[in-house]
């Protein structure tokens, strides 16, 4: 995404984000709710909160990716999960 899309979407003008993405400045609470909504994320996300606090970069990635999964169709889902399940078992991770 764009500074300029987000920028709109946000309701601000680009070099408002600019200055975000630099630290110089924050944004609103109502901002923080209209980005996750947008990247289909959680405030902790954004924020850099973790629950176990053992999230990794590779980790976060790999959760990412899974997030942006769901938007996929059903078929695609369980596709997806087919091949998933298929690794894991390959690597005796999961049970058979």
């Amino acid at each position: 995404m764009s500074q300029a899309d987000l920028a709109e979407l946000l309701g601000v003008t680009q070099p408002n984000i600019s200055a975000v993405e630099i630290g110089r400045r924050g944004i609103t609470v109502q901002q923080l709710v209209k980005l996750c909504r947008a990247l289909h994320v959680s405030p902790d996300d954004i924020l850099g909160e973790t629950k176990t606090g053992r999230d990794s970069p590779k980790r976060s990635k790999l959760l990412r990716r899974l997030q942006l999964a769901e938007r996929l169709p059903p078929a695609d889902q369980r596709a997806l999960l087919g091949h998933l399940d298929a690794l894991l078992k390959s690597r005796g991770i999961i049970k058979r």
